[in-house]
């Protein structure tokens, strides 16, 4: 049995959409959205996704956790590691070699769902989710009108799908999308739910993106699914750098004075430790990790960094099974009071002590300029004692 005040809300929302007739409510809906479409500012987000793999009658693991920024300019969804300099990427599959990659839920879908021409609607109803009730449209979009594309195909892919209306709002707080696949796509299903939510930015607030969950089944029933988040939404400028806490800071210098750059030759030899007690319990791919110059860096009988200087990176892979942890890392700056210098070194060595070491003899390969490092299941703080040796 409803709760009364519930049951009342049920029955406002009901005699609400019965009052207006389906065409009259998508109109009020699409002018509603152009409207807020229009004062959307350039904003960014960070996305953070787990990446979940179920194989055929098996039961869920997580495959990784990825966090990158993304952004909203011009219309247009563009990406970056956390803490980069600057927006390089418009296509996600460049940053994520491997594994399930979903775009468009920053904001491409929603446009597109709203844009007046793309979709069509029908049976409207309304429904509960939890408290809340919903007016409900099913909708459509053709493939001839649609900018959704499957595993790289260049075909595009017709949806169809369920749109969760606040009566009172008009903003759209669910969208549920259902992908019609097609031989070409090696899937065999394909879906995607969207849930969003008014946020501020400035003095005003926006209808964003909140979470999604991105399901795939390949054609051997091996089941993937995306569960995404977006947070710390702000707006884009130029100069948009996101950074975020952690407990090392790097070497301060004072800020009227210029950060000296420093040419490092290849072929040059040097190795690293990783800081003792970074903790990997909340850490993903993508976010930033600081190792310690174990050795110098000296170039024609000259010490171009000295033992002890800063080398920052960025986790690559971050994969745990039931017997092993993989970290994968790559470096791409040192930095030192003498000045930094942006490197791009390929690992040679990798030594982990014994006690953090696994049991298997499991040795994957890396991926090109990343050092794999493996230790035991349930490691979490990582040692200074795990030695990391490069090529530049």
């Amino acid at each position: 049995m409803r709760p009364p005040v519930l049951a009342a809300l049920l029955l406002v929302a009901q005699a609400t959409v019965r009052s207006q007739s389906p065409d009259i409510l998508v109109k009020r809906i699409l002018e509603h959205m152009a409207q807020t479409l229009a004062v959307q500012p350039n904003y960014t987000c960070v996305e953070t996704v787990e990446r979940w793999v179920t194989a055929k009658k098996g039961k869920p693991a997580l495959q990784d956790r990825v966090r990158f920024e993304v952004a909203l300019v011009d219309g247009k969804e563009t990406f970056a590691w956390p803490g980069a300099q600057k927006f390089e990427s418009t296509d996600v599959s460049t940053m994520l070699s491997r594994g399930l990659r979903d775009t468009g839920d920053f904001a491409t879908e929603l446009r597109e769902l709203f844009d007046g021409k793309s979709a069509t609607f029908s049976n409207l109803s309304e429904e509960q989710i939890g408290t809340s009730v919903f007016t409900r449209f099913d909708f459509a979009v053709p493939a001839e009108r649609s900018g959704l594309t499957v595993n790289q195909s260049q075909q595009r892919a017709a949806y169809r799908g369920e749109l969760f209306i606040d009566p009172a709002s008009l903003d759209p707080r669910r969208i549920q999308i259902v992908v019609e696949v097609q031989p070409g796509h090696g899937l065999s299903a394909a879906s995607k739910q969207l849930n969003l939510a008014r946020v501020p930015i400035g003095a005003s607030d926006f209808l964003l993106p909140q979470s999604a969950d991105v399901r795939a089944t390949r054609l051997d029933n091996v089941e993937f699914l995306n569960h995404i988040e977006f947070t710390s939404c702000r707006q884009f400028t130029g100069d948009s750098v996101l950074k975020f806490d952690d407990p090392f800071t790097p070497p301060s210098t004072p800020a009227s004075a210029p950060v000296r750059e420093i040419t490092v030759p290849a072929g040059l030899y040097f190795q690293v430790r990783l800081v003792e007690g970074f903790d990997l319990t909340d850490r993903a791919v993508g976010d930033p990790i600081r190792t310690t110059l174990d050795s110098d860096i000296k170039s024609n009988g000259s010490v171009l960094f000295a033992k002890g200087a800063t080398v920052e990176g960025r986790i690559t892979t971050l994969t745990r099974t039931k017997n092993v942890t993989f970290l994968g890392i790559t470096l791409e700056t040192i930095i030192s009071a003498s000045g930094r210098a942006s490197i791009h070194p390929k690992p040679w060595d990798i030594r982990v002590p014994q006690p953090l070491a696994p049991r298997t003899g499991l040795n994957p390969s890396g991926k090109d300029f990343e050092a794999l490092i493996r230790m035991r299941s349930g490691v979490i703080r990582l040692s200074s004692a795990i030695l990391i040796f490069w090529r530049t």
